[in-house]
């Protein structure tokens, strides 16, 4: 119950962070790279709660796997990429990589560092 309402919201979340983000700079899925970096960031964070303090069952299932699981997309991520290669736009693809990959990633370094000042 926890992992199915945590990724509802995530899902909605998702949903509501593309509609809002997307259009500010429409060559570029701002939106989907918002909900990966978000979800990184606070997958971090309770991964270094974990790691320190706790081992709770609701931040692993709601909030990481449920709500993070939901709000993140790699298949958006993908898919958008795709279609920026599909249009010939190769410089915002290589950025949504890069952004993707190695911003998401310093996010969760990020979200560990976080968790320790807690």
């Amino acid at each position: 119950m926890l992992i199915f309402t945590g990724g509802g919201i995530g899902s909605l979340l998702r949903f509501a962070t593309s509609r809002y983000f997307n259009p500010v700079f429409a060559a570029f899925p701002l939106g989907t790279f918002l909900s990966n970096f978000i979800s990184s960031l606070i997958v971090g964070i309770v991964v270094g709660l974990s790691m320190e303090k706790t081992n709770s069952e609701f931040l692993k299932y709601f909030v990481v796997v449920g709500l993070c699981g939901g709000y993140s997309t790699f298949s958006g991520f993908s898919n958008e990429t795709f279609q920026l290669i599909r249009q010939d736009n190769y410089q915002y693809a290589l950025l949504n990589i890069f952004l993707n990959v190695m911003l998401c990633l310093a996010a969760i370094f990020a979200g560990v560092k976080m968790s320790k000042l807690v």
